[in-house]
């Protein structure tokens, strides 16, 4: 481009096209940041259900050894 006259509608109008992309691209990466935290969320739910079921088998069961060892399972 050099020597040559550069038209500045045109300017313009890229420089609003890239803010475009550069918006959108914004909102995907904080619809996806939203949707790993909501997928971690319900992991921790599911391993603080999971633990709290283990540790009530183990009472019914009498196994309750596995939490009072030096080796402590939870």
């Amino acid at each position: 481009m050099v020597g040559r006259s550069v038209d500045p509608a045109a300017i313009e109008e890229m420089d609003r096209e890239l803010t475009r992309v550069i918006e959108d691209f914004d909102r995907a990466v904080n619809v996806e940041a939203l949707r790993l935290a909501k997928e971690h969320v319900r992991l921790a739910e599911e391993t603080v259900r999971l633990t709290e079921e283990t540790v009530r088998l183990a009472e019914e069961t009498g196994m309750t050894s596995l939490f009072q060892s030096d080796k402590t399972l939870f």
